[in-house]
């Protein structure tokens, strides 16, 4: 549990809802489902009107209004009479933004967004006869995306945005929607020039309720799939799917040591240990892609938090990073993604077999003992964009990562060559 204690401002018409002349505060795990209805629910409120603010370790204000929702009785001040004038000095900044809205602020902390996707969803609805009984809930809002929840009397849809790096999502889950029925969320509807989606719920999409067993369904599943993508990536390519190949992944990478602002992140020793190793990781991305294997399908973060798996169907969500590349990067992923473990070997064989079969000819044991280094650059490439995408007061999001990813690489290195 990730514990953090949130500020909840409700604002409207210019003033703030206080108790005792202060702003409610929550407890939450930042990790949480609930996390964001928690705050909302606090207030009485529906809906976000900014980006989660941080204001130190474990410590957030969120900023939020009511727009289906009748606005609650109580006291309501004005925001530079709050004592708290860091609080004070951020609510006044957010009501100037949400008439002049800085660069790369995601669409739904904007004015209209929300009524937007309601006449969107309604319109869905309508045609499939499954009208809406209740007002949308927002599950998550962040740089990445937006997602809520939408109740209908045949049971509760989830609607998805992506922010415009990974705008492609939509045309991208038609695509495997319509190969791999079985494989991805059910579509209701998708609208690919907005990147929105609205899906059926899954059962065992949570931690809590994601039955055993579910990883090794995941590997030999996914790999199955991959192998099946053979047939349709220039569907996938067509549908905006990113070719993330060796020479892609090489420009990242020089992309990110050429100007990332989180070199500065780095000591003088780290950072002149990761230029020491360049080249050699050059040499190791190229002979990975000359392992054998075709490029198809990638999740790109394939990992037991993005299943569903109730002991019977098994769907991965969060297409956000679907690609075109490398098949074995999705298997090292999962059998390497939980820190706390070492690396599961027989998840990556299980994930392995399927291509071991398909193309015996290839060198799959040295593509295993390539992946770990390569899938550091690769996440590079993914976390870099994303910082790029993000607006400064959303930057502690994930900022850190590609600091992080870069400190490994001399070390993963170092492991492949022992």
């Amino acid at each position: 549990m990730v514990a953090g204690v949130v500020l909840v401002a409700l604002l409207h018409e210019g003033q703030v809802l206080v108790v005792d002349g202060r702003l409610p505060e929550v407890e939450v795990d930042e990790d949480a489902d609930d996390r964001f209805p928690t705050a909302l629910e606090r207030v009485g409120a529906d809906v976000y009107l900014a980006p989660v603010l941080r204001l130190g370790v474990d410590r957030f204000l969120d900023v939020v209004g009511c727009r289906s929702l009748p606005v609650p009785h109580g006291t309501w001040v004005a925001p530079a009479d709050l004592a708290d004038t860091e609080v004070a000095e951020l609510l006044g900044r957010t009501l100037r933004e949400r008439e002049e809205p800085p660069p790369l602020r995601p669409p739904w902390f904007l004015p209209g967004w929300y009524d937007e996707v309601e006449t969107w969803v309604d319109e869905q609805l309508s045609r499939a006869g499954r009208p809406r009984t209740g007002v949308m809930v927002v599950h998550r809002v962040w740089s990445i995306s937006a997602v809520l929840r939408v109740p209908t009397g045949s049971g509760v849809l989830w609607f998805k945005a992506p922010c415009d790096l990974f705008g492609r999502e939509a045309a991208i889950h038609r695509v495997l929607a319509r190969h791999f029925p079985d494989d991805v969320p059910v579509l209701v509807a998708a609208d690919e020039e907005r990147g929105w989606t609205l899906m059926e719920a899954m059962r065992g999409a949570g931690e809590s309720d994601r039955s055993p067993g579910a990883a090794a369904a995941l590997a030999t599943r996914w790999a199955e799939v991959q192998l099946a993508s053979l047939d349709v990536v220039d569907e996938l390519r067509e549908a905006g799917g990113l070719v993330r190949d060796a020479a892609a992944t090489l420009a990242a990478l020089h992309r990110v040591l050429s100007g990332s602002p989180e070199l500065g992140s780095l000591d003088p020793d780290e950072l002149a240990a990761v230029r020491a190793v360049v080249g050699r990781v050059e040499d190791l991305v190229r002979e990975l892609w000359d392992c054998g294997l075709p490029d198809t399908l990638c999740h790109g973060d394939l990992h037991l938090g993005n299943v569903a798996y109730d002991g019977h169907e098994l769907r991965v969500f969060d297409l956000t990073d679907c690609c075109i590349g490398h098949p074995l990067l999705d298997g090292c992923h999962l059998a390497h993604f939980d820190e706390g473990r070492p690396a599961d070997d027989d998840l990556f064989a299980a994930f392995a077999r399927p291509w071991r079969e398909a193309f015996p000819e290839a060198r799959i044991d040295r593509a295993a003992a390539l992946a770990p280094v390569v899938d550091l650059v690769f996440q590079l490439d993914v976390f870099d964009r994303i910082a790029a995408a993000t607006e400064p007061a959303s930057a502690y999001e994930l900022g850190g990562v590609v600091a992080w990813l870069l400190k490994r690489l001399p070390g993963a290195v170092a492991g492949l060559e022992r």
